[in-house]
């Protein structure tokens, strides 16, 4: 494939959505919990979740808060 065509299909995919069913139906599901999330009441000043928050393979891509453990550490959280 071509890059530019490749890039095309990227901004096709940033416009519509997924192109898999699968990540269509997790991204149904989260405009469904963002939009019932928004409607809970806070406490005054709390930020409400972002719709990225929901989507799964969003959370997948960004990197981990906190570096990795080592087995000692690990073993001592789990026990």
């Amino acid at each position: 494939m071509p890059w530019d065509e490749f890039q095309a299909w990227m901004r096709y995919r940033d416009k519509h959505g997924p192109l898999s069913n699968g990540q269509r139906i997790v991204h149904a599901a989260a405009l469904v919990a963002h939009t019932v999330s928004s409607t809970v009441p806070r406490t005054k000043g709390a930020k409400p979740p972002k719709f990225t928050d929901f989507l799964l393979y969003e959370q997948a891509k960004q990197p981990a808060k906190e570096g990795p453990i080592d087995l000692q550490t690990a073993m001592a959280t789990w026990r």
